[in-house]
């Protein structure tokens, strides 16, 4: 070990959010209650998708939590189908890198 450095930690952050694989961002408002990513993970898990990353700020907005949720693939309308006509908010939905 030794001394950790600026670049140690920016390379952390970019595993630890999956950014050097290839998938689909999607930004969602779910309501601060249990359950409610379970059924996000549900609908990706329906369509045989891997998840690369989940992160959920403690950021709210009108008392929903803002969550993102990177899939390991670029053929995601299904998935963002389906959870639209669940009910979740969907804020935005990024290819990356982007195509």
């Amino acid at each position: 070990m030794g001394i950790i450095t600026e670049t140690d930690i920016l390379e952390l952050f970019v595993d630890v959010v999956g950014l050097n694989v290839k998938g689909t961002r999607i930004t969602m408002l779910l309501e601060d209650e249990p359950g409610k990513l379970f059924g996000v993970l549900k609908v990706i898990k329906e369509h045989n998708i891997n998840v690369i990353s989940v992160i959920s700020p403690t950021l709210t907005f009108e008392g929903k939590r803002m969550v993102v949720v990177r899939m390991k693939t670029h053929e995601y309308e299904g998935v963002v189908q389906k959870l639209e006509k669940a009910g979740y908010e969907i804020m935005n939905v990024t290819k990356w890198p982007s195509m």
